[in-house]
């Protein structure tokens, strides 16, 4: 995942573009239960970050130390889905 966030810094990175660049539930390649669990470790130790929410819903990710521009649109989704979690 790290490699796929260097290759192009400028770029965001949803869920389904990692599942398509790393073959997950593919033979001989990570299921999607371990690309969940890498992505949640890389959460909380601060590694990635999340940017914003596109429009089919999916969260964007790329390297906290990353500068990437996102539109205003894309982040008041993601403080929108920020708000509504912690109301639950």
């Amino acid at each position: 995942m790290l490699t796929l966030l260097d290759r192009d810094p400028a770029k965001l990175w949803t869920d389904r573009d990692f599942g398509k660049f790393l073959h997950l539930d593919t033979r001989n390649h990570g299921t999607s239960e371990h690309y969940v669990r890498a992505r949640r470790a890389l959460l909380n130790a601060g590694v990635i970050s999340e940017f914003g929410i596109n429009r089919k819903g999916s969260h964007l990710y790329q390297r906290r130390e990353n500068v990437v521009q996102v539109s205003a649109e894309d982040k008041q989704r993601l403080d929108e889905a920020r708000k509504k979690k912690t109301e639950d």
